[in-house]
Protein backbone atom coordinates (compact mmCIF):
# COMPACT_ATOMS: atom_id res chain seq x y z
CA UNK A 1 0.00 0.00 0.00
CA UNK A 2 2.62 2.47 0.88
CA UNK A 3 5.45 1.10 -1.65
CA UNK A 4 5.72 4.57 -3.77
CA UNK A 5 6.82 6.02 0.35
CA UNK A 6 9.63 3.43 0.11
CA UNK A 7 10.59 4.20 -3.29
CA UNK A 8 10.35 8.01 -2.02
CA UNK A 9 12.64 7.65 0.27
CA UNK A 10 15.27 5.85 -1.51
CA UNK A 11 15.61 8.72 -3.79
CA UNK A 12 18.64 11.13 -4.11
CA UNK A 13 18.24 13.85 -1.28
CA UNK A 14 18.33 16.83 -3.90
CA UNK A 15 14.78 14.83 -5.04
CA UNK A 16 13.39 14.73 -1.76
CA UNK A 17 14.13 18.08 -0.82
CA UNK A 18 12.38 19.32 -3.96
CA UNK A 19 9.14 18.59 -2.08
CA UNK A 20 10.08 18.53 1.58
CA UNK A 21 11.09 22.00 2.23
CA UNK A 22 9.15 24.87 4.00
CA UNK A 23 8.38 26.73 0.78
CA UNK A 24 7.52 23.29 -1.11
CA UNK A 25 4.91 22.14 1.45
CA UNK A 26 3.23 25.81 1.25
CA UNK A 27 2.78 25.71 -2.14
CA UNK A 28 1.45 22.27 -2.14
CA UNK A 29 -1.03 23.11 0.81
CA UNK A 30 -2.14 26.15 -1.51
CA UNK A 31 -3.02 24.44 -4.38
CA UNK A 32 -4.83 22.10 -2.65
CA UNK A 33 -7.07 24.73 -1.53
CA UNK A 34 -7.24 26.01 -4.88
CA UNK A 35 -7.88 23.31 -6.27
CA UNK A 36 -10.16 20.80 -3.79
CA UNK A 37 -7.99 18.39 -4.60
CA UNK A 38 -5.49 16.11 -1.99
CA UNK A 39 -2.16 16.48 -4.19
CA UNK A 40 0.61 15.09 -2.00
CA UNK A 41 0.34 11.66 -2.72
CA UNK A 42 0.23 12.02 -6.34
CA UNK A 43 3.19 14.21 -5.83
CA UNK A 44 5.03 11.55 -4.21
CA UNK A 45 3.91 9.13 -7.04
CA UNK A 46 5.10 11.41 -9.79
CA UNK A 47 8.13 11.55 -8.05
CA UNK A 48 9.20 7.70 -8.17
CA UNK A 49 7.76 7.51 -11.53
CA UNK A 50 4.33 5.93 -10.83
CA UNK A 51 2.65 8.37 -12.32
CA UNK A 52 3.98 9.46 -15.46
CA UNK A 53 4.29 13.87 -15.74
CA UNK A 54 3.82 13.62 -19.70
CA UNK A 55 0.23 12.40 -19.11
CA UNK A 56 -0.82 13.73 -15.86
CA UNK A 57 -3.74 15.46 -16.79
CA UNK A 58 -5.16 12.49 -18.26
CA UNK A 59 -4.64 11.00 -14.79
CA UNK A 60 -6.56 13.51 -13.01
CA UNK A 61 -9.36 13.48 -15.57
CA UNK A 62 -10.29 9.88 -15.69
CA UNK A 63 -9.41 9.64 -11.30
CA UNK A 64 -11.07 13.02 -10.02
CA UNK A 65 -13.62 13.46 -12.98
CA UNK A 66 -12.80 17.03 -13.58
CA UNK A 67 -12.62 18.49 -17.05
CA UNK A 68 -9.70 18.60 -18.99
CA UNK A 69 -9.01 22.13 -19.18
CA UNK A 70 -9.17 22.19 -14.65
CA UNK A 71 -6.59 19.40 -14.90
CA UNK A 72 -3.81 21.07 -18.00
CA UNK A 73 -4.18 24.45 -14.73
CA UNK A 74 -3.34 22.08 -12.15
CA UNK A 75 -0.47 20.68 -13.87
CA UNK A 76 0.99 24.21 -15.28
CA UNK A 77 1.06 25.15 -11.74
CA UNK A 78 3.11 21.94 -10.45
CA UNK A 79 5.71 22.74 -13.23
CA UNK A 80 5.89 26.57 -12.91
CA UNK A 81 5.66 26.18 -8.48
CA UNK A 82 7.20 23.07 -7.75
CA UNK A 83 8.77 21.17 -10.30
CA UNK A 84 10.36 23.44 -12.63
CA UNK A 85 13.70 22.36 -11.23
CA UNK A 86 14.03 18.55 -11.97
CA UNK A 87 11.46 18.56 -15.05
CA UNK A 88 14.43 16.94 -17.07
CA UNK A 89 14.22 14.65 -14.19
CA UNK A 90 10.46 13.83 -14.28
CA UNK A 91 10.42 13.64 -18.69
CA UNK A 92 13.77 12.20 -18.67
CA UNK A 93 12.31 8.74 -20.31
CA UNK A 94 11.15 10.93 -23.17
CA UNK A 95 14.49 12.31 -23.26
CA UNK A 96 16.30 9.04 -24.20
CA UNK A 97 13.94 7.88 -26.19
CA UNK A 98 14.72 11.08 -28.08
CA UNK A 99 18.41 10.85 -28.14
CA UNK A 100 17.64 7.30 -29.36
CA UNK A 101 15.88 8.30 -32.60
CA UNK A 102 18.42 11.63 -33.30
CA UNK A 103 21.53 9.54 -32.93
CA UNK A 104 22.09 7.43 -35.59
CA UNK A 105 25.65 5.42 -36.12
CA UNK A 106 27.55 7.87 -38.24
CA UNK A 107 30.71 9.93 -38.36
CA UNK A 108 29.17 13.10 -38.12
CA UNK A 109 27.22 12.28 -34.79
CA UNK A 110 29.64 10.71 -33.22
CA UNK A 111 31.77 14.23 -33.89
CA UNK A 112 28.64 15.93 -32.82
CA UNK A 113 28.97 13.94 -29.36
CA UNK A 114 32.74 14.67 -29.13
CA UNK A 115 32.18 18.48 -29.43
CA UNK A 116 29.57 18.32 -26.79
CA UNK A 117 31.75 16.79 -24.50
CA UNK A 118 34.40 19.36 -25.10
CA UNK A 119 31.79 21.80 -24.56
CA UNK A 120 30.25 20.70 -21.27
CA UNK A 121 34.03 20.21 -20.44
CA UNK A 122 35.10 23.55 -20.97
CA UNK A 123 31.79 24.87 -19.79
CA UNK A 124 32.51 23.12 -16.12
CA UNK A 125 36.30 24.64 -16.22
CA UNK A 126 34.87 28.69 -17.02
CA UNK A 127 32.13 27.41 -14.17
CA UNK A 128 34.76 26.14 -11.69
CA UNK A 129 37.52 29.30 -12.41
CA UNK A 130 34.27 31.69 -11.70
CA UNK A 131 33.24 30.29 -8.50
CA UNK A 132 36.85 30.43 -7.49
CA UNK A 133 37.03 34.11 -7.98
CA UNK A 134 33.39 34.62 -6.56
CA UNK A 135 35.14 33.03 -3.34
CA UNK A 136 38.32 35.21 -3.33
CA UNK A 137 35.77 38.43 -4.00
CA UNK A 138 34.20 37.01 -0.33
CA UNK A 139 36.84 36.51 1.58
CA UNK A 140 37.90 39.72 0.68
CA UNK A 141 34.96 41.59 1.14
CA UNK A 142 34.01 40.48 4.22
CA UNK A 143 37.75 40.09 5.52
CA UNK A 144 37.75 36.03 6.91
CA UNK A 145 39.15 32.90 5.89
CA UNK A 146 37.58 29.30 6.73
CA UNK A 147 38.75 25.87 6.91
CA UNK A 148 39.81 24.19 3.82
CA UNK A 149 36.43 21.29 4.33
CA UNK A 150 34.14 24.48 4.72
CA UNK A 151 35.79 26.61 2.13
CA UNK A 152 34.76 23.52 -0.06
CA UNK A 153 31.71 23.46 0.67
CA UNK A 154 31.14 27.58 0.10
CA UNK A 155 32.34 26.77 -3.37
CA UNK A 156 29.99 24.49 -4.43
CA UNK A 157 27.31 26.70 -3.05
CA UNK A 158 28.80 29.00 -5.27
CA UNK A 159 28.52 26.54 -8.65
CA UNK A 160 25.28 25.57 -7.76
CA UNK A 161 23.94 29.16 -7.57
CA UNK A 162 26.16 30.17 -11.22
CA UNK A 163 24.55 26.79 -12.53
CA UNK A 164 20.84 28.21 -11.81
CA UNK A 165 20.40 24.59 -9.97
CA UNK A 166 19.67 27.24 -6.60
CA UNK A 167 18.22 30.16 -6.68
CA UNK A 168 18.72 33.11 -3.99
CA UNK A 169 16.57 31.65 -1.28
CA UNK A 170 18.04 28.15 -1.58
CA UNK A 171 21.26 29.57 -1.24
CA UNK A 172 20.26 31.84 1.95
CA UNK A 173 19.21 28.04 3.34
CA UNK A 174 22.15 26.37 2.16
CA UNK A 175 23.93 28.90 3.59
CA UNK A 176 22.60 29.05 7.12
CA UNK A 177 21.86 25.42 7.58
CA UNK A 178 23.50 23.81 10.54
CA UNK A 179 27.04 22.35 9.82
CA UNK A 180 25.98 18.69 10.69
CA UNK A 181 23.16 19.05 8.17
CA UNK A 182 26.08 19.89 5.26
CA UNK A 183 25.77 23.24 5.86
CA UNK A 184 28.22 26.18 6.79
CA UNK A 185 26.23 27.38 9.70
CA UNK A 186 26.56 30.97 8.61
CA UNK A 187 24.36 33.70 10.89
CA UNK A 188 21.06 35.77 8.58
CA UNK A 189 23.88 39.19 8.12
CA UNK A 190 26.65 36.58 6.59
CA UNK A 191 24.51 34.79 4.23
CA UNK A 192 22.92 38.04 3.04
CA UNK A 193 26.08 40.12 2.93
CA UNK A 194 27.37 36.64 0.52
CA UNK A 195 23.73 36.47 -1.74
CA UNK A 196 24.69 40.55 -2.66
CA UNK A 197 28.26 39.85 -3.98
CA UNK A 198 27.05 36.82 -6.22
CA UNK A 199 23.85 38.91 -7.58
CA UNK A 200 26.33 41.54 -8.29
CA UNK A 201 25.06 44.50 -5.54
CA UNK A 202 28.43 44.64 -3.66
CA UNK A 203 27.41 47.82 -2.20
CA UNK A 204 25.19 46.26 0.26
CA UNK A 205 28.24 45.03 1.59
CA UNK A 206 28.76 46.71 5.04
CA UNK A 207 32.55 48.07 5.63
CA UNK A 208 34.95 47.54 8.04
CA UNK A 209 33.12 47.90 11.24
CA UNK A 210 30.89 45.03 10.45
CA UNK A 211 33.93 42.64 9.42
CA UNK A 212 34.83 42.86 13.16
CA UNK A 213 31.77 41.01 14.19
CA UNK A 214 32.21 38.59 10.38
CA UNK A 215 35.53 37.74 11.95
CA UNK A 216 34.01 36.73 15.76
CA UNK A 217 31.61 34.63 14.04
CA UNK A 218 33.61 33.31 11.23
CA UNK A 219 35.91 32.08 14.84
CA UNK A 220 32.62 30.95 16.30
CA UNK A 221 32.01 28.76 12.99
CA UNK A 222 35.18 27.30 12.56
CA UNK A 223 35.35 26.30 16.47
CA UNK A 224 31.91 23.93 15.79
CA UNK A 225 33.10 22.82 13.30
CA UNK A 226 35.82 21.30 15.58
CA UNK A 227 33.57 20.12 17.66
CA UNK A 228 31.24 18.52 14.71
CA UNK A 229 33.90 16.86 13.21
CA UNK A 230 36.89 16.24 16.04
CA UNK A 231 40.34 15.08 14.89
CA UNK A 232 41.09 11.49 14.32
CA UNK A 233 43.01 9.81 16.97
CA UNK A 234 46.39 9.23 16.32
CA UNK A 235 47.32 5.51 15.23
CA UNK A 236 49.21 3.27 18.38
CA UNK A 237 51.36 0.82 17.30
CA UNK A 238 51.55 -2.14 19.90
CA UNK A 239 54.93 -3.59 20.65
CA UNK A 240 55.93 -6.85 18.35
CA UNK A 241 55.72 -9.71 20.88
CA UNK A 242 59.18 -11.22 20.77
CA UNK A 243 60.15 -14.35 18.74
CA UNK A 244 60.54 -17.78 20.89
CA UNK A 245 63.34 -19.86 19.73
CA UNK A 246 61.57 -23.39 17.80
CA UNK A 247 63.43 -25.37 21.38
CA UNK A 248 61.85 -23.78 23.67
CA UNK A 249 58.58 -24.19 22.32
CA UNK A 250 57.47 -27.36 23.05
CA UNK A 251 58.33 -26.55 26.63
CA UNK A 252 56.03 -23.59 26.75
CA UNK A 253 53.40 -25.04 25.02
CA UNK A 254 53.46 -27.51 27.84
CA UNK A 255 53.32 -24.82 30.87
CA UNK A 256 50.35 -23.36 29.19
CA UNK A 257 48.51 -26.37 29.10
CA UNK A 258 49.08 -27.43 32.70
CA UNK A 259 48.11 -23.51 33.72
CA UNK A 260 44.90 -23.74 31.71
CA UNK A 261 43.69 -27.29 33.25
CA UNK A 262 44.29 -25.82 36.51
CA UNK A 263 42.52 -22.94 35.93
CA UNK A 264 39.57 -24.76 34.52
CA UNK A 265 39.74 -27.31 37.44
CA UNK A 266 39.90 -24.09 39.84
CA UNK A 267 36.59 -22.39 38.34
CA UNK A 268 34.39 -25.18 38.53
CA UNK A 269 34.85 -25.65 42.14
CA UNK A 270 33.99 -22.04 42.18
CA UNK A 271 30.89 -22.22 40.75
CA UNK A 272 29.86 -25.48 42.48
CA UNK A 273 30.24 -23.86 45.92
CA UNK A 274 28.08 -20.45 44.55
CA UNK A 275 25.51 -23.04 43.43
CA UNK A 276 25.47 -24.90 46.49
CA UNK A 277 25.36 -21.42 48.83
CA UNK A 278 22.47 -20.20 45.97
CA UNK A 279 20.50 -23.43 46.93
CA UNK A 280 20.74 -23.02 50.81
CA UNK A 281 19.93 -19.68 50.50
CA UNK A 282 16.77 -20.60 48.88
CA UNK A 283 15.67 -22.98 50.39
CA UNK A 284 15.77 -21.01 53.96
CA UNK A 285 13.70 -18.05 52.33
CA UNK A 286 11.20 -21.05 50.98
CA UNK A 287 11.08 -22.72 54.44
CA UNK A 288 10.84 -19.23 56.24
CA UNK A 289 7.78 -18.19 54.08
CA UNK A 290 5.99 -21.70 54.10
CA UNK A 291 6.06 -21.17 58.03
CA UNK A 292 4.76 -17.49 58.26
CA UNK A 293 2.21 -17.96 55.35
CA UNK A 294 1.65 -21.29 55.09
CA UNK A 295 1.24 -21.59 51.25
CA UNK A 296 4.05 -20.07 48.82
CA UNK A 297 2.59 -17.07 47.22
CA UNK A 298 3.06 -17.68 43.24
CA UNK A 299 3.35 -14.13 41.60
CA UNK A 300 2.26 -13.07 38.37
CA UNK A 301 4.53 -13.55 34.90
CA UNK A 302 3.97 -10.19 34.09
CA UNK A 303 4.48 -9.44 29.97
CA UNK A 304 7.31 -7.29 29.20
CA UNK A 305 6.21 -3.56 28.20
CA UNK A 306 6.37 -2.71 24.57
CA UNK A 307 7.53 1.06 23.66
CA UNK A 308 5.42 2.15 20.59
CA UNK A 309 6.29 5.19 18.54
CA UNK A 310 4.02 8.10 18.03
CA UNK A 311 2.50 6.41 14.49
CA UNK A 312 1.90 3.04 16.50
CA UNK A 313 0.24 5.37 18.89
CA UNK A 314 -2.06 6.95 16.64
CA UNK A 315 -3.21 3.61 15.23
CA UNK A 316 -4.12 2.45 18.57
CA UNK A 317 -5.77 5.02 19.83
CA UNK A 318 -9.04 3.95 21.36
CA UNK A 319 -11.68 6.14 23.45
CA UNK A 320 -9.96 5.66 26.61
CA UNK A 321 -6.63 6.91 25.19
CA UNK A 322 -8.17 9.80 24.03
CA UNK A 323 -9.92 10.82 27.23
CA UNK A 324 -6.43 10.46 29.39
CA UNK A 325 -4.78 12.84 26.45
CA UNK A 326 -7.39 15.44 28.30
CA UNK A 327 -11.24 16.09 29.46
CA UNK A 328 -11.65 18.78 27.70
CA UNK A 329 -12.22 17.08 24.02
CA UNK A 330 -11.17 19.93 21.79
CA UNK A 331 -7.75 19.79 23.66
CA UNK A 332 -7.32 16.36 23.05
CA UNK A 333 -8.25 16.65 19.52
CA UNK A 334 -5.57 19.47 19.30
CA UNK A 335 -2.76 17.25 20.93
CA UNK A 336 -3.56 14.42 17.93
CA UNK A 337 -3.14 17.09 15.36
CA UNK A 338 0.32 18.31 17.56
CA UNK A 339 1.26 14.71 16.93
CA UNK A 340 0.98 14.52 13.09
CA UNK A 341 2.66 17.80 12.95
CA UNK A 342 5.51 16.63 14.55
CA UNK A 343 5.67 13.32 12.32
CA UNK A 344 5.51 16.09 8.92
CA UNK A 345 8.62 18.29 10.43
CA UNK A 346 10.96 14.83 10.73
CA UNK A 347 9.46 13.88 7.36
CA UNK A 348 6.48 14.52 4.86
CA UNK A 349 6.17 10.89 4.41
CA UNK A 350 6.31 10.19 7.78
CA UNK A 351 2.93 12.50 8.20
CA UNK A 352 0.70 10.36 5.20
CA UNK A 353 1.49 7.29 7.51
CA UNK A 354 0.32 9.19 10.80
CA UNK A 355 -2.67 10.39 8.86
CA UNK A 356 -3.49 6.63 7.96
CA UNK A 357 -3.01 5.36 11.20
CA UNK A 358 -5.21 7.31 12.63
CA UNK A 359 -7.98 6.94 10.01
CA UNK A 360 -7.53 3.35 10.84
CA UNK A 361 -7.95 3.57 14.50
CA UNK A 362 -10.53 2.32 16.97
CA UNK A 363 -11.23 5.61 17.74
CA UNK A 364 -12.06 7.04 14.39
CA UNK A 365 -13.79 4.09 13.57
CA UNK A 366 -16.42 4.53 16.38
CA UNK A 367 -16.62 8.03 14.92
CA UNK A 368 -17.63 6.52 11.47
CA UNK A 369 -20.28 4.34 12.99
CA UNK A 370 -22.09 6.84 14.47
CA UNK A 371 -22.27 9.03 11.46
CA UNK A 372 -22.99 6.04 9.11
CA UNK A 373 -25.86 5.12 11.70
CA UNK A 374 -27.30 8.25 11.72
CA UNK A 375 -27.34 8.57 7.70
CA UNK A 376 -28.94 5.63 7.35
CA UNK A 377 -31.71 5.91 10.07
CA UNK A 378 -32.08 9.39 9.37
CA UNK A 379 -31.64 9.68 13.41
CA UNK A 380 -29.89 12.61 14.83
CA UNK A 381 -26.16 12.04 16.63
CA UNK A 382 -27.65 12.68 19.79
CA UNK A 383 -30.43 9.64 19.21
CA UNK A 384 -27.84 7.72 17.76
CA UNK A 385 -25.49 8.39 21.09
CA UNK A 386 -28.22 7.85 23.31
CA UNK A 387 -29.45 4.39 21.76
CA UNK A 388 -25.68 3.20 22.29
CA UNK A 389 -25.89 4.02 25.70
CA UNK A 390 -29.01 2.04 26.61
CA UNK A 391 -27.20 -0.98 24.60
CA UNK A 392 -23.82 -0.51 26.73
CA UNK A 393 -21.59 0.09 23.52
CA UNK A 394 -18.69 2.05 23.96
CA UNK A 395 -19.52 5.54 22.51
CA UNK A 396 -18.93 9.18 22.18
CA UNK A 397 -20.11 12.28 23.76
CA UNK A 398 -21.60 14.86 21.52
CA UNK A 399 -18.71 17.21 21.78
CA UNK A 400 -16.05 14.67 21.44
CA UNK A 401 -17.97 13.61 17.94
CA UNK A 402 -17.75 17.52 16.79
CA UNK A 403 -13.93 17.50 17.78
CA UNK A 404 -13.26 14.03 15.74
CA UNK A 405 -15.07 15.51 13.15
CA UNK A 406 -13.05 18.52 12.86
CA UNK A 407 -10.12 16.90 13.72
CA UNK A 408 -10.72 14.77 10.46
CA UNK A 409 -11.24 18.21 8.25
CA UNK A 410 -7.93 19.40 9.17
CA UNK A 411 -5.90 16.40 8.19
CA UNK A 412 -5.30 16.22 4.82
CA UNK A 413 -2.03 14.47 2.84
Amino acid sequence: MFDYLQKFKKLPHYLQNVVENPYAMKTISKLEDKYGIDLAPLIIKIMVKQIPFATFEFYLRDEFKISIERAINIKQDLSKKLFYKILDYLQGVEAKNKIKKDLKPNIDNLEKVKKQVNQNVNQEIILTRDAKRFLIKIEKALNFRLKPILRQRLLNIIKTYERGVRNKLDTKLALEKAQEYGGLGFTKEIADNIIDILSGEEKAVKPVKFNRQIKEQIKQINKNFKKIYPPTPAIIIKPKKPIIIEENKEKQETVKQKDIKKNEIRTKKENIIKSDYKINQAFKVWQRDRALRGKIKIEDIKSPVKLIGPIEELKLMDLKSFRRLSNIPCQAKEKIKDKINLLSEEDFSKKIQGIKAFRSSPLNKIYLSIGNKSMETGQSIDEVINARIKKGIPTLTKEEFKAIMELNKSLRF
